[in-house]
């Protein structure tokens, strides 16, 4: 996804991730450009309690999120 990076987003977005009971295996964040940055999620999504995307959806409407773009699901 890619991010305004401003204070506290990762926060926000860790919150949603972990209040759909889902995992995070991995983070990698570039280094904020112009004030925004890309970061990588791995996530384990086994025990999620709503469908992915409306997970991401949740993400995306997030007043600091630019976009988001899934890579792959297992």
């Amino acid at each position: 996804m890619r991010i305004n990076d401003q204070y506290g987003v990762m926060s926000k977005i860790l919150t949603v991730i972990s209040k759909n009971d889902a995992s995070v295996i991995t983070i990698n964040m570039t280094l904020p450009i112009h004030k925004e940055a890309v970061i990588n999620f791995t996530i384990d999504t086994h025990q999620l309690r709503e469908s992915l995307h409306e997970m991401l959806d949740e993400i995306n409407e997030l007043p600091e999120i630019i976009s988001v773009n899934l890579i792959s699901a297992e």
